[in-house]
């Protein structure tokens, strides 16, 4: 009995598209790509300029081979439904590579859907296409990119550093550079004080009272270019007894209403930004879930750079707000895809938004569930109406004489209160306080006198910048057109598996590790750590996607940049490595002689061990990165994960 054969990725999309499908067809999961470059060589032809890439079944997917190929020889006509994008599509390409002779005179067809659905998935099959050949290209060049840059510059820098086993990535490089300067950043931070003054003011006697603060100051030895709220502590003292005694009055009230635009509903990057902020998942740990509730047909497909949304997933979402919040809840300007965007992936979406957050049965809890309810919220809301706000912002003037010769000062407040919720009934994002604006302001009118009740000085002090969370990376990472979709979350597990970098409270923080690669990149490998580097790499990936450069002549451009640092790079360490390398005490003494500890790099990371070595052989493993101080003077990019 012939069949229709269906060849998908993953075991848990299998079971649900096997329940989609009906009699008269067969699915068979390939569990991941079936290939891949070798991992004891190199597995590229650099001698010979030919850039030939080659590859070997990967270990324990024999037996998988054996399967499709009786699968394919049985089968009336195959469809290879891998996931929608390049990694998808080179996986496919390996399928029919190694099933060559069963599949030749077989009907072979390319199907992609976004959505684990019946509709979508007939749909794809009604409309079949072949196998996109530019794609798999992009996908073999940037995985022969990755190999090129790993297999040559790992090696040579564990031996330049001496420490075993360092991984360098393409896309990972950049990451350590930004994860490292900042941390430089942080260490050097020398913060300075400075002031803010407020006048406490009433209206009248039975009114509350409210602050403005002083925002412009041209007076009293302050000359400034620009509007300023600034002060030294003098500067304010200087003030505070100028302006004893004088006359405050309102010069302008400004009200507005502020509507503010529903968010777009989750792309990639924005989905493990928001997840990671929101519910503190990490970034393997949200596409892993996203993956499982796509796999489970409850959400479209996580990997996505692009905002659009089909009409019928507008429209469908529209009459759910209307019915559920009333129809002013519904915006009156539904999202409109570009051109460019509706030709690939759609946002981040639940399937069906009458499937709510809590009701996905005992298959989806704990974080999975989370991770729903906020990609179902965020959606829901991608459709509703705008926020509004009244805003009242107050100017308020000082002379000696009431509403005449005013001081060249002013003192400015405003208050935003919200109107009508809109979307926000149904997600809000996290806001500062300042931003909340929730207390009122007094009912005032332009020139109406004001009564002075004190002044408040408050001190304050600059703050260094933050480091990053996983979050903010991924959306610097995107800013900086580092890696995509596929890639962020791997990018970022590199970094972790690596030892470059250790969680603290969320931070990313550097470990000394990363400090001594970093430099020794920036001396003998500098175009690998720039952001120029690694976004001409990411474009001429999407020029072999489009056809209009070959995976040849991109891996030629690559490799006529890395062959001059190979053979430049020398053998002997600059100051700065071996002063990374050097014995840094931590701050503790020796529990067995007394002697101070220090961190020592041996040939596998850093150690901690006793200052007073050989005498003393007290050493434990790990790293002290908080402690050390920097004497410096100043991820693979992969695909996703195989499952």
């Amino acid at each position: 009995m012939t069949y229709k054969l269906m060849i998908v990725e993953s075991p848990a999309k299998l079971r649900k598209i096997v329940s989609l499908l009906g009699k008269g067809w067969k699915v068979e999961a390939s569990l991941g790509c079936l290939r891949d470059l070798p991992r004891n060589a190199l597995g590229i032809d650099v001698d010979d300029g030919s850039f030939r890439v080659h590859y070997q079944i990967m270990d324990g997917k024999l037996n998988v081979v054996k399967r499709l190929k009786k699968a394919i020889d049985g089968a009336s006509a195959v469809y290879l439904a891998f996931d929608p994008d390049w990694d998808g599509e080179a996986a496919a390409w390996h399928v029919l590579a190694l099933c060559k002779d069963e599949s030749e005179g077989k009907r072979i067809y390319r199907v992609t859907f976004d959505a684990l659905t019946k509709e979508a998935v007939s749909a794809a099959i009604a409309n079949p296409r072949d196998l996109d050949h530019n794609v798999v290209e992009a996908q073999k060049t940037r995985r022969a990119m990755d190999r090129l840059v790993n297999y040559t510059i790992s090696p040579l820098t564990s031996k330049l550093l001496g420490i075993h086993g360092l991984v360098i990535g393409r896309a990972q490089s950049p990451c350590l550079r930004l994860i490292v300067e900042r941390e430089r950043e942080i260490r050097t931070f020398t913060p300075s004080r400075y002031w803010t003054l407020d006048a406490i003011f009433q209206a009248n006697a039975d009114s509350n009272t409210f602050a403005a603060r002083l925002w412009v100051a041209i007076r009293h030895g302050m000359d400034t270019a620009k509007p300023s709220e600034r002060l030294t502590h003098e500067q304010a003292q200087q003030l505070m007894r100028g302006l004893t005694g004088v006359k405050f009055w309102v010069e302008k009230v400004i009200e507005a209403k502020e509507q503010v635009s529903p968010p777009l509903p989750f792309t990639t990057p924005s989905l493990l930004q928001t997840a990671h902020k929101t519910l503190g998942l990490s970034a393997v740990r949200a596409i892993e879930l996203a993956r499982k509730l796509y796999d489970n047909g409850l959400i479209t497909y996580p990997y996505t750079a692009n905002a659009t949304v089909t009409p019928t997933a507008q429209e469908t979402t529209r009459a759910y707000a209307a019915a559920t919040y009333g129809q002013s809840y519904v915006s009156n300007r539904p999202l409109v895809a570009n051109s460019a965007a509706s030709r690939t992936q759609e946002a981040i979406r639940p399937v069906d938004i009458a499937r709510l957050p809590g009701t996905l049965g005992d298959d989806i809890d704990g974080d999975g569930a989370a991770l729903y309810a906020l990609i179902w919220k965020r959606f829901a809301a991608s459709q509703m109406a705008e926020a509004q706000y009244e805003t009242t912002r107050v100017r308020v003037l000082a002379g000696k004489n009431l509403g005449r010769q005013p001081y060249p000062l002013e003192f400015s407040t405003q208050s935003r209160l919200p109107v009508f919720d809109g979307f926000e009934k149904v997600y809000q994002e996290p806001r500062d306080e300042d931003e909340i604006g929730r207390n009122a302001l007094p009912k005032l009118s332009d020139g109406q006198p004001l009564d002075f009740c004190e002044w408040l000085l408050t001190d304050h002090a600059t703050q260094a910048p933050n480091r990053y969370t996983e979050a903010s990376l991924i959306e610097d990472l995107a800013r900086r057109g580092i890696g995509r979709p596929t890639t962020y979350a791997s990018i970022v597990g590199s970094l972790k598996d690596t030892g470059y970098v250790h969680l603290e409270k969320s931070e990313l923080v550097p470990t000394d590790t990363a400090f001594a690669v970093y430099d020794l990149l920036l001396d003998r490998f500098g175009p690998l750590v720039t952001d120029d580097f690694a976004a001409q790499m990411e474009q001429s990936l999407d020029q072999v996607a489009t056809g209009t450069l070959s995976q040849e002549a991109a891996l030629q451009n690559l490799w006529g940049t890395l062959l001059p640092l190979l053979q430049n790079v020398g053998t002997v360490l600059d100051t700065r490595a071996k002063e990374r390398l050097s014995a840094i005490p931590i701050g503790e003494p020796c529990p067995k002689c007394g002697h101070e500890l220090v961190q020592r790099f041996g040939t596998h990371g850093p150690f901690i061990g006793c200052s007073n070595y050989p005498r003393c052989q007290y050493s434990r493993g790990g790293s002290r990165p908080l402690r050390v101080v920097d004497k410096a003077t100043s991820a693979q990019g992969g695909g996703k994960a195989r499952r």
